[in-house]
């Protein structure tokens, strides 16, 4: 909805929103995807934060944390391999995935390619709410393992894998 100035309002519609019209939920959450499950404000994963996260990272083998591009948190391995990038002023979080899943994550409200990643098949996730626990950690770690993988063997083997 749109105010037009004198107290009137307009509705904007697309010629998509036409023939696909939102659905509302009782919370007043909206939108156009059928399909999905609304988890924005009903999650059974409210208690995650990036901190959590943060920490899940750290967790795993001969991973570091460092501060780059003036607001950035990345988590690498082997000192200069990403493999998740969290923001610090906000909530989204970056990862690889598998290059086979790329396209089926990036039709999922809430996730989009990764800017300036995409062509190496990362995806951005907005709200950290939009998947669950065991969801993140999964792709956390399958992330891990991708970046591990193209690693020499010689530092492979040093990471106790």
């Amino acid at each position: 909805m749109r105010d037009s100035g004198e107290g009137q309002t307009c509705t904007l519609m697309s010629v998509a929103a036409a023939y696909n019209p939102l659905i509302e939920y009782p919370c007043g959450y909206r939108t156009a995807y059928r399909s999905t499950p609304h988890l924005k404000e009903h999650s059974v994963n409210k208690t995650r934060n990036k901190e959590d996260i943060a920490r899940f990272c750290l967790d795993l083998p001969g991973a570091r944390e460092d501060y780059k591009w003036g607001g950035v948190r990345v988590f690498s391995v082997a000192e200069k391999k990403m493999f998740a990038v969290m923001d610090l002023v906000g909530q989204d979080l970056s990862f690889k995935v598998n290059p086979e899943l790329f396209l089926g994550y990036v039709d999922r409200p809430g996730i989009r390619p990764a800017p300036y990643l995409a062509r190496a098949h990362w995806i951005s996730v907005a709200d950290l709410h939009t998947l669950s626990d065991d969801e993140v950690r999964d792709l956390l770690t399958r992330s891990h393992q991708l970046v591990v993988g193209r690693l020499p063997k010689r530092q492979q083997i040093g990471l106790k894998l």
